[in-house]
């Protein structure tokens, strides 16, 4: 599986991230298991960012890896920059505003010790808010042996999730940059699902700060204004041409397809662009079915004024 400084890269993308940074570096203090680094990308921060890493580099408390860019990326960038220079052999993102409890690394390490082999991707744990609540479903059973498509998308299993994956498998999944400057990362946990096996455990290691803001990767598409269409157009390209045939949630399927209409409209392709990249003819017909409606929908956005506009940071 290569050779590596670390048995953890724990990655931490940053964004004017002063106010909450502190959760990360305090949990990382806590750890009961040691053998980890953790590699920060600053991701053009306009606030003190900077200088509280370098505060916490000066304080020698453990590894850390420090990529401070001038200009703003956005995740996907962040996230394959961060996968090609991890030095861990199990790299495990963690949002700058987010907590782990203390032994969080070493149930991670005890859990994978039993499924250490190639047919193995990694291990994905519960989150708990910062009441000690549940967010969002347990799995059907702890330990269970399985794959994103058919826990997250046939079972239906909601909410935050945690985990890591095998670098060396992420580096042989990274997202595409030449899209748009985001593409919804569920591109990669469902391409890795295509070969390999995750171990889901009900163990809550993550705490999920509610209420603060959160940017939803997964409701893009839902708010004032559309952002990155073309990459949200791709993905669900990738969904219905790909995995439909594995997909039992036919909500899911008609979501899909609603999204890839409303971004090709956003795109300002026309009915024939529209249809060409999708496959299957029975795929073909679902699209045409559904593009009145859409369109419906797709002018309400544009009176609605939710266009995509380019952000002065792009975010």
């Amino acid at each position: 599986m290569g050779n590596y400084s670390y048995r953890f890269t724990v990655f931490t993308p940053c964004y004017n991230s002063e106010k909450f940074l502190h959760r990360v570096y305090d949990s990382l203090v806590k750890q009961t298991y040691t053998d980890f680094e953790w590699l920060i990308i600053n991701d053009g921060s306009t606030d003190s960012t900077d200088q509280l890493i370098n505060q916490y580099i000066a304080e020698h408390k453990f590894a850390i890896q420090y990529i401070n860019l001038a200009k703003n990326q956005m995740l996907t960038k962040n996230y394959n920059l961060a996968i090609m220079h991890a030095n861990g052999e199990l790299f495990l993102p963690i949002g700058s505003d987010d907590e782990f409890v203390a032994n969080s690394l070493e149930i991670f390490d005890r859990t994978w010790r039993g499924y250490e082999n190639d047919s193995y991707a990694g291990v994905s744990c519960l989150c708990k808010d910062q009441d000690g609540k549940l967010v969002g479903d347990p799995y059907p059973q702890s330990p269970i042996i399985s794959d994103y498509l058919d826990i997250c998308i046939n079972k239906k299993v909601r909410g935050e999730k945690w985990g890591f994956i095998r670098t060396d498998i992420l580096r042989q999944n990274l997202l595409p940059t030449d899209i748009d400057i985001f593409v919804e990362e569920e591109l990669m946990w469902l391409s890795i699902a295509e070969k390999f096996k995750t171990v889901y455990i009900n163990e809550p290691l993550r705490i999920y700060y509610m209420n603060q803001g959160h940017v939803s990767l997964s409701n893009i598409s839902k708010g004032t204004v559309i952002k990155y269409s073309k990459g949200q157009r791709y993905f669900r390209i990738i969904m219905i041409n790909k995995y439909h045939k594995a997909i039992k949630n036919n909500i899911r399927k008609i979501w899909d397809y609603f999204i890839y209409i409303r971004m090709s409209l956003h795109n300002q392709l026309g009915i024939y662009l529209t249809i060409k990249e999708i496959s299957s003819t029975k795929s073909r017909l679902i699209v045409l079915m559904m593009l009145p409606l859409v369109y419906l929908w797709y002018l309400k956005d544009v009176i609605e004024g939710r266009v995509e506009r380019k952000m002065a940071d792009n975010r």
